[in-house]
């Protein structure tokens, strides 16, 4: 999915319309008050590559409708329909690496957090500690894909790399884009019905 510059909001256009065939986005799209930019917000709580990947799971739900809405109270974040597309979310673009990391990143922030709040000088030491062999998990993995591109099998199109999700949608072996084939086939089927019947009514008029 990419992002409008002007907008903010998930891009609608011919190329970059392949969200169109999950049918948990299309349903959250498509509830009274929540459209796009609840999309929108699911795609920066869920995606590697978000811009606030570096809050904590509880806040970046709230930070996300702040950025979006301008508030942090625009959708209720625990109904059906964007519990759903967080799911879908997750599954279209898992990837092993980038999971291993971004569980690696919520336990350095949810450390740093305890030891900001921490009261006591023997606490924060402690808790120094247990970050410290976080770390080393961190360098750790950074060593074993330093020269990886975890992103590589993202297409590029117009100078923008695609995010993984788009990336199984348009994967031509998928559910999703044999789905999206056959809805585009169905609606040029319906439209050449409605030319069909309009010219049958001409004629008639005529």
């Amino acid at each position: 999915m990419q992002l409008d510059p002007f907008t903010g909001l998930i891009k609608e256009d011919d190329e970059l319309d392949s969200w169109k065939a999950i049918e948990s986005f299309k349903e959250l799209v498509n509830k009274k008050g929540y459209g796009m930019r609840a999309l929108t917000c699911v795609a920066l709580v869920m995606d590697y590559g978000s811009i606030i990947k570096n809050y904590s799971e509880k806040e970046r739900p709230l930070k996300a409708m702040e950025i979006v809405f301008n508030t942090r109270k625009a959708m209720l974040w625990n109904c059906d329909e964007i519990q759903l597309a967080c799911i879908n979310y997750k599954e279209l673009q898992y990837n092993p690496a980038l999971e291993e990391k971004s569980l690696l990143d919520e336990l350095r922030i949810s450390k740093l957090n305890e030891i900001k709040n921490a009261e006591s000088t023997y606490e924060k030491t402690r808790m120094l500690k247990e970050l410290s062999n976080i770390n080393d998990l961190h360098e750790t993995f950074d060593r074993k894909n330093s020269a990886k591109d975890m992103f590589a099998e993202s297409p590029v199109r117009n100078g923008y790399k695609l995010l993984r999700l788009e990336v199984k949608i348009l994967d031509k072996k998928s559910f999703y884009y044999e789905r999206k084939k056959r809805e585009a086939d169905q609606e040029e089927r319906n439209n050449a019905k409605e030319n069909s019947s309009d010219n049958a009514n001409a004629s008639t008029n005529s």
